[in-house]
């Protein structure tokens, strides 16, 4: 069991400036989306076959992108100034052209469509619903419908994700620009 003050466990934190801060927060969106690991993730969870190759697999990487971007913005609002917070959002663009080639017409629907839903899931502090949106958004299924080792498997994924990206971010003391 821990004694450290809170005020022992601020002190602790790690400095970071404005633009480390940023960087930061981009380099744990570009570790989470990784479309390697994120496949290794989806077969070794038993994803349909459907899902692993071609437009099935885009949107499934698509799905997964935007529960992490909702993850690390949602890690920025409790963490970070609002203006590293926004100048995170601002590379929203240049982070998905670079991680799946959209276009800003396709980045733009993304940011309105499956990240506003994630968003609003875990701003309404109702993460544990994820899993439900990603396989209803992605296969038109309600979480009872999906293979239960596949759900568990996605489930347990997210909430890793989640609580790391959280946890990482609680480690810095960000600089306001």
């Amino acid at each position: 069991m821990s004694t450290a003050t809170p005020e022992a466990a601020e002190a602790a934190k790690k400095p970071l400036s404005f633009s480390q801060g940023v960087e930061a927060a981009c380099i744990l969106f570009a570790l989470n989306t990784d479309t390697t690991g994120v496949l290794r993730l989806a077969i070794a969870a038993g994803m349909p076959e459907e899902y692993l190759y071609g437009e099935g697999q885009r949107r499934m990487l698509e799905e997964w992108t935007a529960f992490i971007h909702a993850v690390v913005t949602s890690g920025l609002m409790r963490n970070a100034p609002n203006s590293v917070l926004v100048a995170y959002l601002r590379q929203t663009k240049a982070l998905l052209q670079a991680r799946g080639g959209m276009n800003e017409a396709e980045a733009d629907a993304f940011i309105d469509g499956p990240f506003a839903a994630y968003m609003e899931q875990i701003a309404l502090e109702k993460q544990q619903e994820c899993p439900r949106l990603f396989f209803q958004r992605l296969m038109h299924k309600d979480l009872p419908d999906v293979p239960a080792a596949c759900a568990a498997a996605i489930a347990g994924t997210m909430a890793m994700a989640l609580a790391a990206v959280l946890d990482k971010l609680e480690q810095y003391d960000i600089a306001m620009e």
